[in-house]
């Protein structure tokens, strides 16, 4: 082999590496390999808003300025704060089981029809700003476990397979999605406490930071126990 030769192969070798390394290390080709992965390209803690709908009717949550959520629809109300943030998460990190790829002519909306996502049992609409993203459930595959659903993330539609379990957050009641907190305040706010049992009441009222017991005695309260009485009462659900 002569020196020309040499010289051929090694560039080639090298243009070879040089491609590998750059396709390797190029910005955003692992992040995008990545997203592939996912059901939706979804931060939860950017979502605004989150309307769905499922068999037992239409719920619309809105983030409120406390950071929490507010439902909106079917009633004006606070909404669990837990229960719509566990959804969210869930939808942020689903993975697509499968992707039903079309084959040469195959027609969108008949497709759409097969698998029952023309009117889909349940739609999930996911607000951030201008930006959307809804997820539609259909029926249930052949492979067990699973179902059909449509994707849309505002750039393409793609119908997929998803987990049984995802699904089933998406059919809860209004029960479930309603606020259970007895009492909504914060306990650093609370400047008065007047609590009646048995015919009698006792008082107390905060001053400068210093709580104090003003009937049926007048001396200083303990914090720590005021604290944590405040903090159970926060607690109590329905």
């Amino acid at each position: 082999m002569n020196n020309r030769n040499l010289f051929i192969i090694a560039l080639v070798a090298l243009a070879a590496c040089a491609f590998v390394y750059f396709e390797k290390d190029r910005p955003g080709t692992v992040a995008a390999r990545e997203r592939e992965r996912y059901l939706l390209d979804l931060k939860a803690d950017q979502v605004d808003r989150v309307e769905l709908t499922n068999p037992s009717g239409t719920y619309i949550f809105a983030r409120n300025t406390q950071g929490g959520w507010d439902m909106e629809s079917p009633v004006v109300y606070p909404a669990d704060a837990s229960n719509v943030g566990n959804l969210l998460s869930d939808l942020e990190f689903a993975q697509r089981v499968g992707v039903v790829r079309r084959e040469g002519d195959d027609d969108f909306a008949e497709l759409l029809g097969r698998f029952g996502l023309t009117e889909p049992r349940i739609l999930v609409r996911l607000v951030r700003g201008k930006n959307v993203q809804t997820l539609a459930v259909g029926g249930q595959t052949a492979r067990p476990g699973t179902y059909y659903a449509l994707v849309n993330d505002g750039r393409r539609k793609e119908i997929v397979l998803i987990d049984s379990m995802l699904e089933g957050q998406f059919v809860e009641a209004a029960d479930y999605w309603r606020s259970r907190d007895l009492i909504d305040f914060s306990p650093a706010e609370v400047q008065a406490v007047v609590v009646r049992e048995n015919g009698r009441e006792s008082e107390m009222k905060k001053t400068d930071g210093v709580w104090q017991v003003t009937r049926p005695l007048d001396l200083t309260a303990d914090l720590a126990r005021v604290n944590r009485y405040l903090g159970e009462v926060r607690k109590l659900r329905a």
